[in-house]
């Protein structure tokens, strides 16, 4: 059952995605602003929940309105003016300039340090690392939504099967004091469907990949895609909490929908843009 609902809740998420990535062109595009704004929005108020479990006090209000500013700003710059990093400086600047100027009229003091260092580390771990989305999607000279598509295949595809593998085979703890669940099968599972999703993508994605760069691709995106997920694990269990919410049936919040997706995407946009 908890496989069911796991399955279940992934594809339709995924396929949301897919569907706003899909419609991304023209008047449509607005639809794939509104729903990485959600994703990226639902996430780091779960992080900032992380942060005041720990007992910090965090500008939640800001630091959300702020991510979907940034979001809005990327995807606009990215889809009118592809690869304009003043747009992206200016909102940076803009951003982190009203959160001290914020935090000025604070009556504590002493929770200054709390209130800048979470709300800067929930923009740049998640609005900035899930921007490079549209980075990609909309990368002049090449369809960019057929790179995320692949991206989408190859994370989530390996982890739907390292939950399999890792549920009926696995015997080995990978890093139980992170993970306790998470077991080395089950990561070997995951880069086995890292590497069947680069096989797909090199013989039915347009993407002009090579086999060798195909196999790569999916090996080095299915890796990074399990440090993501290892990583939320770890801040998780420092805030002593299962999942970052539940609003998820079997995969539980927003963040832990995103967490596999955030180090992949810049690795993604990095690749186009030293060899496109």
């Amino acid at each position: 059952m908890v496989f069911i609902k796991r399955f279940c809740s992934a594809v339709l998420l995924v396929g949301v995605l897919i569907l706003s990535v899909w419609f991304s062109r023209g008047p449509s595009a607005v639809l794939a602003l509104v729903v990485a704004s959600l994703l990226a929005l639902g996430s780091v108020r779960e992080y900032f929940g992380m942060l005041e479990a720990k007992g910090l006090k965090v500008f939640t209000f800001y630091g959300s309105a702020a991510t979907v500013i940034f979001i809005t700003t990327i995807f606009f710059d990215s889809y009118c003016h592809p690869l304009n990093d003043g747009v992206e400086y200016s909102a940076i600047i803009a951003l982190i300039t009203g959160l001290f100027i914020l935090q000025a009229f604070e009556r504590d003091p002493r929770v200054a340090l709390g209130n800048i260092a979470g709300v800067l580390s929930g923009l740049v771990y998640i609005a900035w690392l899930w921007s490079f989305i549209f980075r990609v999607m909309y990368y002049p000279g090449v369809d960019g939504r057929w790179f995320v598509f692949g991206l989408f295949l190859i994370v989530k595809g390996g982890d739907m099967l390292a939950y399999v593998v890792g549920s009926t085979m696995g015997r080995h703890k990978l890093i139980p004091r992170i993970s306790p669940k998470k077991t080395w099968e089950g990561a070997a599972g995951n880069l086995a469907g890292g590497l069947l999703a680069g096989l797909i993508i090199w013989k039915w994605f347009p993407c002009g990949f090579s086999l060798f760069a195909a196999l790569g691709m999916g090996a080095l995106l299915n890796i990074l895609g399990q440090v993501g997920d290892l990583s939320e694990s770890m801040l998780k269990r420092d805030a002593d909490l299962k999942d970052s919410g539940g609003f998820i049936p079997g995969i539980g919040g927003m963040l832990d929908m995103l967490d596999s997706l955030l180090l992949t995407l810049p690795v993604l946009y990095l690749y186009l843009a030293f060899t496109r």
